[in-house]
């Protein structure tokens, strides 16, 4: 299924006039600069300078009566990766 589904794509890039070789080694070379590395990083960088004063978050687990014990065992760890993300 994953073959034929690659196939599928390839040919519609060619039907499209695309040359893949050349976006290939495209992407290689930047994979090896680490140019896209550079700009997520920045924009990254640049969206925390702005979230460090402006975002803040309230979770409200009022709600544990409605909740099976998986779900709230799922919502605790939740909570717990956000506050570790956002140290």
């Amino acid at each position: 299924k994953k073959e034929q589904a690659k196939e599928r794509k390839e040919a519609k890039a060619l039907a499209e006039g695309r040359d893949l070789e050349a976006e290939r080694r495209l992407q290689a070379e930047r994979e090896k600069s680490g140019e896209g590395r550079k700009k997520r990083e920045e924009r990254w960088k640049k969206r925390m300078e702005t979230a460090d004063t402006t975002f803040k978050v309230c979770v409200d687990c009022g709600f544990e009566d409605l909740m099976t014990s998986k779900e709230i065992n799922s919502l605790a760890g939740q909570v717990r990766y956000c506050y570790a993300a956002n140290k």
